[in-house]
């Protein structure tokens, strides 16, 4: 029995693999910009002073850039692109999720001259590590699919 169950999950997941070759890049390209939004509505929010809301408010445009280059430099095709940014845009969010005000409290440690190199909470480093993570192994395993 739990072979069957395993076998069926991988069928699944071949089954959602398979999908992703027939999604159009303009839907992609939504999603990527539907990221970017969550990605500005969080982040802006949640940084304390308006030097870290810059900074968070300007990383989708700097993301578009690389973005772009990457896809002219080769080797990744349009939608991998565009499935690669969307998930390192919800990665950042992700890990600062539930940490919001430990967050807060380092930047405005920073913005004062207050804190250390190596005073960022350390929980919001490991969740944020661990989302970049989940985001690296589902983008290989998208990419291998398609």
């Amino acid at each position: 029995m739990p072979s069957s169950i395993g076998h069926s999950a991988v069928l699944i997941g071949e089954e959602i693999l398979v999908a992703f070759r027939y999604i159009p890049s303009v839907v992609l390209f939504l999603v990527a910009a539907a990221s970017a939004a969550v990605y500005l509505i969080l982040m802006v929010r949640w940084m304390p002073t308006r030097s870290f809301k810059i900074k968070a408010a300007t990383t989708p445009a700097v993301m578009a850039v690389m973005s772009v280059l990457t896809y002219l430099g080769g080797g990744y095709r349009v939608n991998d692109v565009l499935i690669l940014c969307t998930l390192v845009l919800l990665t950042i969010p992700l890990g600062f999720l539930g940490h919001q005000q430990e967050v807060a409290a380092w930047a405005l440690r920073e913005e004062n001259g207050e804190g250390e190199t190596n005073d960022f909470p350390q929980s919001a480093l490991v969740q944020t590590a661990i989302a970049g993570f989940a985001a690296i192994v589902v983008f290989v395993w998208i990419r291998q699919s398609v």
